[in-house]
């Protein structure tokens, strides 16, 4: 009887550590079960918690996303519908500052058809140029209107959207630029070829304007060439504004621009710096343009002749 007791003994202290062992280990998963069940995504202590969370944040992440992208779309769409423009419209009198503007980077490239209208008018605005060289031939000297010729003939265009100005795929301006040879080159804002369509006439004064800045004192100053717009200058009382450094405005450049492209492409509205009583003085200058050397030469040349006269056959 003593054995068997005693190896009952020994067979209950081998067995109840291993009872005692699977028992606290039920007791620990049981626990960490109704841990679990407390709250979704609620972290337990040295486990890791199985997110259930994880799908329903994204959906809401996604769901914020969505709702970014349409009011961004509507804000687009408010933009296109309700500022297709800015500026006032042109009257019958007076010109207004207006463009037509870009839709960004979504702004699709001018068709075949569109920019082959705009290179006609490019095209004519040059010769157009070279025409008032000749009715001035007498105005100037023969290297300053030689070296004039060569910058309006060198001068080129370029396509709009443009990667080197991104700004103009929101605009419907014309830029005067470089490039990278440094050479002049007139950049178009993505609605510019829409004003074409709107106000062809206009589009024709403004592509012209773009072109004589070439002439700007600025321009010339920085070719070390004479410029024949001192007296000009002088008559609107813009002597010391050429603004030719760096971020600077130059109304001299405004207004030289401004008063050749008036007599070659006329816009069909008067310019409002050259209009009313206060501005006679200013329309004077315009119409008659002073230039260093105002005497006239007798030329053999019929055709010159009346390309001389103001409204000759050109």
């Amino acid at each position: 009887m003593r054995r068997m007791r005693g190896k009952v003994s020994v067979l209950f202290l081998m067995v109840f550590p291993l009872v005692l062992g699977a028992s606290v280990g039920i007791f620990k998963w049981m626990e960490g079960r109704k841990g679990s069940s407390v709250a979704v995504g609620t972290a337990i202590p040295g486990r890791k918690v199985a997110s259930a969370s994880k799908p329903a944040a994204a959906r809401a992440e996604s769901d914020e996303d969505a709702e970014a992208q349409k009011l961004a779309a509507a804000r687009r769409q408010e933009i296109e519908k309700n500022l297709v423009s800015f500026g006032p419209a042109d009257s019958a009198k007076t010109c207004g500052s207006f463009e037509y503007f870009g839709k960004g980077e979504s702004h699709p490239s001018p068709g075949h058809a569109d920019w082959d209208q705009i290179m006609k008018a490019f095209r004519s605005a040059k010769a157009d140029l070279g025409k008032f060289l000749i009715r001035h031939r007498w105005n100037m000297t023969d290297a300053t209107r030689e070296a004039l010729e060569v910058r309006v003939r060198e001068l080129r265009i370029q396509r709009p959207p443009t990667l080197e100005e991104p700004d103009l795929a929101w605009r419907g301006i014309g830029t005067l630029t470089r490039d990278q040879e440094g050479k002049p080159l007139v950049r178009l804002g993505a609605g510019f070829p829409k004003l074409f369509k709107e106000r062809p006439a206009r589009a024709r004064f403004e592509l012209a304007r773009l072109v004589a800045q070439v002439w700007s004192p600025c321009e010339l100053a920085a070719a070390k060439v004479e410029s024949p717009w001192n007296p000009l200058l002088q008559c609107l009382k813009l002597g010391s504004a050429l603004g030719c450094g760096a971020g600077q405005y130059s109304e001299a450049a405004w207004a030289v621009s401004t008063v050749v492209a008036r007599q070659v492409a006329s816009p069909g509205c008067e310019i409002p710096a050259f209009q009313g009583e206060a501005n006679v003085a200013a329309l004077g200058c315009a119409n008659s343009i002073p230039f260093p050397l105002n005497a006239r030469r007798a030329d053999p040349s019929p055709a010159v002749a009346a390309l001389q006269t103001p409204g000759g056959a050109l």
